[in-house]
């Protein structure tokens, strides 16, 4: 990664995000609420499942709206 960073590349980190892992809401109308990643979809969406009212509701939503528990 130094190497990387010598050479002038552009570089972003981005949270760690695979099925199963657990996030938290950080933008839009769920604004903190925490979810769990059903499937990713892409560079730049996931589809999220969370309990709301004794029920199980899928949602498709920007990475940048979510982060990591951990």
């Amino acid at each position: 990664m130094a190497e990387a960073l010598c050479q002038g590349l552009e570089m972003e980190v981005l949270p760690y995000l695979k099925p199963g892992k657990t996030v938290i809401i950080r933008s839009g109308p769920m604004k903190g609420l925490e979810a769990v990643i059903a499937e990713i979809k892409g560079k730049n969406k996931v589809i999220l499942q969370l309990e709301l009212i004794q029920q199980s509701v899928a949602l498709e939503i920007d990475t940048s709206w979510i982060k990591g528990t951990e």
